[in-house]
Protein backbone atom coordinates (compact mmCIF):
# COMPACT_ATOMS: atom_id res chain seq x y z
CA UNK A 1 0.00 0.00 0.00
CA UNK A 2 1.87 3.06 -1.41
CA UNK A 3 1.86 5.86 1.69
CA UNK A 4 4.30 9.63 2.81
CA UNK A 5 4.12 10.57 6.16
CA UNK A 6 4.84 14.04 6.32
CA UNK A 7 4.53 16.77 9.69
CA UNK A 8 2.17 19.44 9.08
CA UNK A 9 0.49 22.45 10.68
CA UNK A 10 -3.45 22.52 8.84
CA UNK A 11 -6.22 24.74 9.15
CA UNK A 12 -8.92 24.31 7.44
CA UNK A 13 -11.84 27.24 6.09
CA UNK A 14 -14.51 26.40 4.76
CA UNK A 15 -18.64 25.57 5.43
CA UNK A 16 -19.62 23.08 8.33
CA UNK A 17 -22.30 20.36 8.96
CA UNK A 18 -22.79 18.62 12.48
CA UNK A 19 -24.78 15.98 12.56
CA UNK A 20 -25.40 13.22 15.23
CA UNK A 21 -23.74 9.87 13.75
CA UNK A 22 -26.45 7.75 13.30
CA UNK A 23 -27.66 10.41 10.24
CA UNK A 24 -24.65 10.49 9.35
CA UNK A 25 -24.75 8.25 6.01
CA UNK A 26 -27.65 10.27 4.77
CA UNK A 27 -26.94 14.09 6.01
CA UNK A 28 -23.27 14.02 4.78
CA UNK A 29 -23.43 12.70 1.30
CA UNK A 30 -26.60 15.43 0.94
CA UNK A 31 -24.44 18.28 2.47
CA UNK A 32 -21.54 17.60 -0.03
CA UNK A 33 -24.13 17.07 -3.09
CA UNK A 34 -25.81 20.60 -2.41
CA UNK A 35 -22.25 22.13 -1.41
CA UNK A 36 -20.45 20.90 -4.88
CA UNK A 37 -23.57 22.69 -6.68
CA UNK A 38 -23.40 25.82 -4.76
CA UNK A 39 -19.72 26.35 -5.39
CA UNK A 40 -19.55 25.56 -9.09
CA UNK A 41 -22.57 28.34 -9.88
CA UNK A 42 -19.66 30.42 -7.37
CA UNK A 43 -16.16 29.00 -6.73
CA UNK A 44 -14.29 29.94 -4.02
CA UNK A 45 -10.68 29.68 -4.22
CA UNK A 46 -9.81 25.99 -3.18
CA UNK A 47 -13.37 25.60 -1.14
CA UNK A 48 -14.50 21.93 -2.25
CA UNK A 49 -10.93 20.17 -2.19
CA UNK A 50 -11.12 18.94 1.39
CA UNK A 51 -14.02 16.96 2.63
CA UNK A 52 -13.01 16.38 6.37
CA UNK A 53 -14.42 14.35 9.09
CA UNK A 54 -14.04 15.45 12.70
CA UNK A 55 -15.74 13.06 15.32
CA UNK A 56 -16.45 15.30 18.50
CA UNK A 57 -14.11 14.03 21.51
CA UNK A 58 -16.23 15.27 23.94
CA UNK A 59 -19.60 14.02 22.30
CA UNK A 60 -19.02 10.76 20.81
CA UNK A 61 -22.38 10.81 19.00
CA UNK A 62 -21.68 14.07 17.03
CA UNK A 63 -19.37 14.34 14.07
CA UNK A 64 -17.91 17.46 12.19
CA UNK A 65 -18.31 17.91 8.69
CA UNK A 66 -16.69 20.46 6.57
CA UNK A 67 -16.61 21.11 2.82
CA UNK A 68 -13.21 23.05 3.14
CA UNK A 69 -10.18 24.51 1.71
CA UNK A 70 -7.06 25.69 3.50
CA UNK A 71 -7.00 29.45 1.73
CA UNK A 72 -8.17 31.66 4.22
CA UNK A 73 -11.83 32.41 3.86
CA UNK A 74 -12.74 34.82 6.50
CA UNK A 75 -16.63 34.50 6.31
CA UNK A 76 -15.93 30.60 6.76
CA UNK A 77 -15.57 27.84 9.16
CA UNK A 78 -12.20 27.18 10.38
CA UNK A 79 -10.70 24.59 12.26
CA UNK A 80 -7.10 24.01 12.78
CA UNK A 81 -5.16 20.87 13.67
CA UNK A 82 -2.30 21.66 15.68
CA UNK A 83 1.26 20.26 13.86
CA UNK A 84 1.28 16.31 14.04
CA UNK A 85 2.11 13.78 11.13
CA UNK A 86 -0.16 12.83 8.84
CA UNK A 87 -0.05 9.69 7.03
CA UNK A 88 -1.51 9.76 3.42
CA UNK A 89 -2.09 7.60 0.94
CA UNK A 90 -3.22 8.04 -2.71
CA UNK A 91 -6.51 6.34 -3.64
CA UNK A 92 -7.33 6.15 -7.90
CA UNK A 93 -11.20 5.46 -8.65
CA UNK A 94 -14.58 7.10 -8.68
CA UNK A 95 -15.19 8.74 -5.85
CA UNK A 96 -16.08 8.13 -2.91
CA UNK A 97 -16.01 4.56 -3.54
CA UNK A 98 -12.37 4.69 -4.47
CA UNK A 99 -11.51 6.23 -1.18
CA UNK A 100 -13.82 3.96 0.88
CA UNK A 101 -12.50 1.25 -0.36
CA UNK A 102 -9.07 2.65 0.55
CA UNK A 103 -9.91 3.58 4.13
CA UNK A 104 -11.08 -0.21 4.39
CA UNK A 105 -8.08 -1.47 3.74
CA UNK A 106 -5.98 1.29 5.84
CA UNK A 107 -7.99 0.47 8.62
CA UNK A 108 -7.91 -3.16 8.48
CA UNK A 109 -4.15 -3.38 6.83
CA UNK A 110 -1.95 -0.57 7.35
CA UNK A 111 -2.74 -0.01 10.98
CA UNK A 112 -2.15 -3.38 12.01
CA UNK A 113 1.38 -3.86 9.92
CA UNK A 114 1.96 -0.54 11.55
CA UNK A 115 1.91 -0.92 14.65
CA UNK A 116 4.23 1.94 15.98
CA UNK A 117 1.26 4.54 14.87
CA UNK A 118 -2.32 4.99 15.84
CA UNK A 119 -4.60 8.07 15.49
CA UNK A 120 -4.00 11.41 16.70
CA UNK A 121 -7.11 12.29 16.14
CA UNK A 122 -10.63 11.04 15.12
CA UNK A 123 -10.51 12.83 12.09
CA UNK A 124 -9.74 11.98 8.32
CA UNK A 125 -9.19 14.37 5.48
CA UNK A 126 -10.39 13.19 2.08
CA UNK A 127 -8.00 15.64 -0.75
CA UNK A 128 -10.07 15.97 -3.66
CA UNK A 129 -8.28 17.92 -6.41
CA UNK A 130 -10.22 19.01 -9.59
CA UNK A 131 -10.98 16.23 -12.18
CA UNK A 132 -13.39 14.27 -12.52
CA UNK A 133 -14.73 12.43 -9.51
CA UNK A 134 -16.77 9.70 -11.15
CA UNK A 135 -14.12 8.61 -13.47
CA UNK A 136 -11.97 5.36 -12.62
CA UNK A 137 -9.14 6.96 -13.22
CA UNK A 138 -9.79 9.90 -10.93
CA UNK A 139 -7.01 10.95 -8.26
CA UNK A 140 -7.75 11.49 -4.62
CA UNK A 141 -5.75 10.80 -1.17
CA UNK A 142 -6.68 10.34 1.97
CA UNK A 143 -5.23 11.72 5.12
CA UNK A 144 -4.93 10.35 8.40
CA UNK A 145 -3.36 12.56 11.51
CA UNK A 146 -1.30 9.99 13.56
CA UNK A 147 1.10 10.20 15.80
CA UNK A 148 4.09 7.34 16.79
CA UNK A 149 3.53 5.20 20.05
CA UNK A 150 6.53 5.11 22.68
Amino acid sequence: MDYRIEKEELTIYGYKLDVADHEAFIKIPAFYNQMMKELQSAPLGDVGTLAVTINDEKDFNLTHYYVAGRTLQSDLESYHFDSSLWVKFPCHGAYPYGLQSLAYDVYNTWFSEHSEYTLACDASIDYLPEGDKNSQDYYCELWLPIVKKN
